[in-house]
């Protein structure tokens, strides 16, 4: 009785947000396209390498983006270290946690690739009802953390590595780094004019006087 009562308190608290959302869903586009959609989207198996160089295909930051569809859904990237202690922790830890979120990894792959799985997955009552699969790979970003720290306390555990010599020589990166940022922010805020003239004389600055200000 209790149980059913926190699931029912639960729902009317997420009903806010729940019973809108349905109804927006149920004139969705989404559920035609999701139906129409390739599997096993060679654009998608190509985006892959964005997982290793996240910028291959450029950055919509600098608008010179040319990759499939969306960048920010597409881009699995978690960093080459990070990348590097998850496989770690795959090859040499053989614990539930590392199933576990290998498991979450390799299925969100899965979907985020369009394989045959999402035609079964269609089948579930609401997932056709304006799911996108590319969103998933925020699992496996997630998931790929959780495995690189998994990897990190492989190599403390085993005395391999020690954390606090990673601590201390991250600090002094960070340290050398902020220090970098500072000075050259201080020079550029000395030499600003200069800049802006200079830019002006070349033709990359068509407005200084809104540059300056």
């Amino acid at each position: 009785f209790y149980l059913f009562l926190i699931f029912l308190i639960g729902l009317g608290l997420g009903a806010i947000q729940i019973i809108p959302s349905y109804e927006l869903l149920r004139v969705s586009h989404r559920p035609e396209i999701i139906y129409k959609l390739q599997f096993l989207d060679p654009a998608f198996l190509i985006n892959l390498i964005t997982f290793i160089i996240p910028d291959i295909f450029g950055n919509p930051v600098h608008y010179n983006y040319w990759g499939p569809i969306n960048y920010v859904e597409l881009c699995g990237y978690i960093g080459i270290l990070p990348l590097i202690l998850a496989i770690l922790a795959i090859a040499k830890r053989h614990d539930k946690w590392v199933f576990v979120f290998s498991s979450i990894a390799i299925f969100s792959l899965t979907v985020y690739l369009k394989t045959p799985i999402n035609k079964l997955l269609c089948l579930l009552p609401g997932y056709n009802m304006g799911i996108s699969e590319s969103r998933i790979i925020c699992l496996f970003t997630f998931s790929g953390s959780v495995l690189a720290s998994l990897g990190i306390d492989y190599l403390n555990k085993d005395k391999r590595i020690s954390i606090e010599k990673i601590k201390k020589v991250l600090f002094i990166w960070l340290f050398f780094i902020i220090l970098f940022c500072l000075a050259g922010n201080f020079l550029m805020q000395i030499n600003k004019y200069y800049i802006i003239e200079k830019g002006r004389h070349i033709g990359y600055i068509t407005e200084p006087d809104e540059f300056a200000d």
